[in-house]
């Protein structure tokens, strides 16, 4: 799978997780529609220096999950950071919503490549 298709799925994932737990949590913020946007945007600006990232750590020789372990902390914790400035949510909620999202994309890229889909 090449960077471009992955990163449409983690979209197509993460905005109506994002969309769904903000509306469900009615926590005060610019509301579910814009959580989503922010998790489109996140993704965006995030996903292809992770996949390079995720890459050079492969190359030199990490396993996939000594590669995956940190990449996927510094997108969680720079996601949130995003996400919070975006919609003005504080950080503690930020981070749990940038938790569930990235936790749901990550887990199906791990399952399609434990399958031998990726």
């Amino acid at each position: 799978m090449n960077e471009l298709t992955a990163r449409i799925i983690t979209c197509v994932i993460e905005a109506p997780i994002a969309y769904m737990f903000i509306k469900s949590q009615g926590w005060p913020c610019r509301g579910p529609g814009h959580a989503a946007l922010a998790a489109v945007v996140g993704t965006c600006l995030l996903h292809p220096p992770a996949w390079d990232m995720f890459l050079y750590l492969r190359h030199m020789h990490w396993n996939y999950w000594e590669a995956l372990i940190p990449v996927e902390a510094l997108v969680y914790l720079t996601k949130a950071l995003l996400i919070g400035w975006m919609i003005e949510l504080p950080f503690k909620r930020a981070i749990i919503l940038s938790t569930m999202e990235n936790t749901a994309s990550a887990g199906f890229g791990v399952i399609i490549t434990l399958l031998g889909l990726a």
